[in-house]
């Protein structure tokens, strides 16, 4: 029962003790005005000067104050009848049943150092003072010495093996292990060296922790060291055998053991939350407790057993810490011990902690989560419904809060924005999320909380926010954007084209011009001297008379007769087209008409597009090119059909020349007839005008020749044509 008071603080009633809390306490005033519980079990009081909170604590402390006989406690052991024994600087507490009994110095305790203490099988209490030992026989503690009846020295770990043999370590002057029997000192061992904390083995034998921090193992005389990876200062601060003869130790490199022959570590990689580890201990449940720099950490037992199997496995401890009232610190000699009534007591150096983990009340109310503001260039805008950002947003800022009020600094969150995050954000106890880049568009952002015990609020909070596109960050100004830059590489394109045009209508007139003045000079030069040449032989003629003489000589003057006329129509050819026309179809249909001569082979025309007007070169090119294709289709196809088509398109000139006749060879198709060169020729030709000839055929399905060039070649452009005539459109 609480009780109120108007000027006297609050009064708590439970059994037959009162407890007294005021301002003197901590209390905000003495004047009370009302009482209220919540859901989690917290008490609130407001008073005359403010509110305060009453709430349970996991782990309780005793110091000084609560009636520890010193305010040190180095050392812990648990006693059989249920109490504890704890001691530290000048003297040596007992703790039973809220009863506490104290042996100081001078007074029952014989020395001021309470070191290292254990209780052996017979209940008989085994406590090191100052560089003594000492045991605790009907109540009269009687001292060990070594056999000459000097002291046993500074003690620092003592056990009692399978065979009642009482073992310690000490550092007087030197560390090593002693055995006893009675009240004495039987043996001392060299090995191992520098041992510091001693635990039995149930299988018989004794467990070390080495002074340079590694774990040993001594049995019938025989020591065998297990070494561990840590650095030079590691230090072994407490041994804890198990009934299958492993063991573990706290360090100050994490939780270590050997099980089985295997060396166990436990880090902060694998799950430990920090790594100087000061103590250890067992509940009854078989859940191991680590005293820890960080907090008191709890391991299940069946995660205790999946890392003994598997060290390399990662494990989940639950950490309680000062929000806990855990205050943890290294107990100088043994730090951890579990009385007879289940409760755990950790030693810290300065007083002692307790928990009781039967009754450690678990926070089962999963926190209710809230959004509380969103900022947005520092802005404010509804945290509810929906949140509509201008445009160009640059700084979002969403508050956000868990309410749980056991250990409100322990709630921990996740949120997510979806449309933006692939995965939920870990951002800890912090209770803000922040954006800098998000895009125009519709999100949805979710946060959700857990308690201090870790029990989740899955639905949490939500919020839609809708963030405004500028006007070039439309879908429409991009398509533009996107259309322009398009219009922009084809108008590139394009005048590429014209360039390649006029480099190649130059090279053209180049090639004409040359021909011109070879058909020129081959006129006026070489074919005026033959014919001066021809006169002369005419008048050698007449003078001869009639015999085989003359007979020779006018032979030898009809051949040179037709040489000349061969060289007069090569002339011809050099000075003007191939074609009487500019007009290509109508050549190539002239030709093939001609070539047609015989009934069962039919030829056809086909013309697509308007014509246009073509560079004479480059006719006088495609018409060679189809009147080999043509020539060859007549002579060797052996075909019932040919067709010729000319395609007069956009983008460039086609000729296709078709027959359905027996094909080419593949031999042929490929390197051509031995001591022909139809179709290098043909091949040579096309790639002179910068055109693209492809042949297919396969024997028995006739063959197909296509020449295609690119219109800005072919086809002969009006001078007074602008450049940005190369962008519109043509119709054909």
């Amino acid at each position: 029962m609480w009780v109120g008071t108007f000027d006297h603080g609050i009064y708590r009633i439970y059994h037959n003790n009162v407890d007294h809390f005021d301002s003197v306490s901590g209390l905000s005033g003495d004047s009370i005005s009302r009482f209220n519980e919540d859901r989690e079990g917290n008490l609130w009081v407001a008073t005359s000067f403010g509110v305060d909170r009453f709430g349970d604590m996991a782990v309780v402390s005793f110091t000084f104050k609560e009636g520890l006989c010193c305010p040190e406690a180095s050392s812990i052991v648990a006693s059989r009848d249920g109490g504890i024994w704890t001691g530290g600087d000048g003297a040596l507490t007992y703790l039973r049943n809220e009863v506490v009994f104290c042996l100081r110095t001078g007074k029952g305790l014989p020395g001021s150092q309470v070191t290292s203490m254990m209780e052996d099988h017979a209940g008989r209490l085994w406590v090191g003072v100052d560089n003594n030992l000492w045991v605790q026989e009907n109540g009269v503690l009687r001292r060990v010495s070594k056999m000459d009846g000097s002291p046993a020295g500074f003690v620092t770990g003592i056990a009692e093996d399978t065979e009642s043999n009482v073992w310690i370590a000490v550092n007087s002057p030197h560390r090593i292990l002693m055995r006893i029997e009675g009240r004495a000192v039987r043996e001392e061992y060299a090995e191992p060296k520098m041992p510091r904390k001693v635990a039995p083995d149930p299988t018989g034998g004794i467990g070390l922790g080495i002074l340079n921090g590694d774990l040993a193992h001594y049995r019938n005389g025989k020591a065998a060291t297990y070494r561990f990876a840590h650095d030079d200062a590691a230090l072994v601060n407490q041994l804890l055998p198990n009934s299958d003869g492993s063991v573990l130790a706290a360090t100050t490199y994490g939780l270590i053991g050997w099980r089985q022959g295997k060396l166990l570590t436990l880090t902060e990689r694998n799950g430990l939350p920090c790594e100087d580890v000061y103590a250890i201990a067992y509940d009854h449940e078989g859940n191991l407790w680590l005293y820890m720099e960080c907090g008191l950490g709890e391991m299940m037992s069946a995660d205790l057993q999946m890392w003994l199997r598997n060290p390399g496995r990662s494990v989940s401890i639950r950490t309680l810490d000062v929000l806990d009232g855990v205050r943890t610190g290294p107990a100088v000699f043994l730090g951890a011990a579990g009385s007879m009534d289940g409760r755990l007591w950790f030693a810290n150096g300065h007083f002692l902690q307790m928990i009781d983990p039967a009754h450690v009340r678990r926070n089962l109310f999963p926190p209710p989560v809230h959004i509380e503001r969103v900022m947005a260039d520092r802005k404010s805008y509804p945290a509810t419904g929906v949140a509509s950002l201008p445009a160009l947003t640059r700084d979002l800022e969403i508050d956000y809060v868990g309410l749980s009020f056991v250990a409100p600094q322990k709630v921990r969150f996740r949120y997510r924005l979806e449309g933006h995050d692939k995965t939920w954000q870990e951002p800890g106890t912090r209770r803000q999320a922040f954006y800098s880049d998000l895009r125009p568009g519709r999100y949805h952002f979710r946060v959700i909380g857990c308690n201090n015990d870790g029990l989740w609020n899955e639905k949490g909070a939500a919020l839609d926010l809708v963030v405004a596109a500028a006007f070039y960050q439309t879908i429409w100004f991009q398509m533009a954007c996107g259309i322009a830059f398009l219009a922009l590489l084809w108008g590139l394109y394009r005048y590429r084209l014209h360039r390649l045009a006029l480099q190649f209508n130059v090279r053209l007139e180049e090639r004409v011009t040359e021909r011109t003045r070879i058909a020129r000079e081959l006129h006026d030069t070489l074919l005026q001297s033959f014919q001066g040449l021809m006169l002369r032989f005419q008048v050698v003629d007449d003078l001869l008379p009639e015999g085989k003489a003359k007979e020779q000589l006018e032979q030898s003057l009809q051949r040179a007769d037709q040489a000349i006329a061969e060289g007069r129509t090569a002339v011809y050819d050099l000075r003007s087209s191939a074609t009487q026309t500019n007009d290509l179809a109508e050549a190539v249909k002239s030709l093939g008409d001609e070539l047609a001569t015989s009934e069962s082979v039919a030829f056809r025309l086909v013309l697509e597009g308007e014509p246009k007007d073509l560079y004479p070169i480059i006719r006088d090119e495609i018409y060679r090119i189809a009147r080999e294709a043509l020539r060859n289709a007549f002579s060797h196809a052996e075909a019932h059909r040919i067709e010729a088509e000319i395609t007069y398109g956009e983008r460039a000139l086609r000729l296709r020349i078709r027959d359905d006749g027996k094909g080419i060879p593949p031999g042929v198709l490929e390197q051509g007839r031995q001591g022909h060169y139809g179709l290098d020729g043909m091949r040579e030709r096309a790639k002179q005008v910068g055109g693209k000839l492809d042949i297919w055929s396969r024997p028995g399905t006739g063959a197909e020749i296509e020449l295609s060039v690119a219109s800005a070649i072919a086809y002969r452009r009006h001078s007074g044509r602008s450049f940005f005539g190369l962008f519109r459109t043509k119709a054909g």
